[in-house]
């Protein structure tokens, strides 16, 4: 794995700790984070647990998921964080509402639940509220990722 896409090293640095400072109070060597942050060695999910408190990084905890655990790749959708708070907060909002409103899905997935199952005819109305969920979700970690200029 490249260097440069493991979030290790970038969330220490943004917490403003050195590598021995932080392997201080992670109580780890130093070498040991070196090869966390290169990729030399996996990071175990306590240690990780660790930094996400020292460096107040919750989304080192998401990230490290993503590298650790490839399968969440398929559950948990791709969001994007860092943007803006308002531009995440009206996008969400604009998702929610088309979901309620516009395209009436949450109806639409009341009465394909009803009956505790999916029936093939109505598999492919499903697939697009599914979708569109998938698509809320990923609008709702926006937010919470988001740049809310603190």
């Amino acid at each position: 794995m490249e260097k440069s896409v493991l979030p290790y090293g970038p969330s220490r640095r943004r917490a403003g700790y050195t590598q021995e400072g932080a392997a201080e109070r992670l109580e780890i060597s130093c070498r040991c984070l070196c090869d966390y942050e290169t990729g030399v060695r996996p990071v175990p999910n306590p240690v990780v647990d660790l930094m996400v408190l020292l460096y107040n990084d919750p989304l080192l905890g998401v990230l490290h998921l993503r590298i650790s655990t490839p399968c969440i790749n398929d559950i948990l959708p791709e969001f994007r964080s860092g943007l803006p708070f308002g531009q995440t907060a009206c996008r969400y909002y604009r998702l929610m509402n088309d979901f309620v409103t516009k395209y009436d899905q949450d109806s639409m997935l009341m009465m394909i639940a009803e009956d505790g199952k999916v029936d093939k005819s109505e598999s492919a109305d499903y697939e697009k509220i599914r979708l569109a969920m998938h698509e809320l979700t990923a609008a709702g970690l926006e937010v919470e990722y988001s740049d809310k200029g603190e």
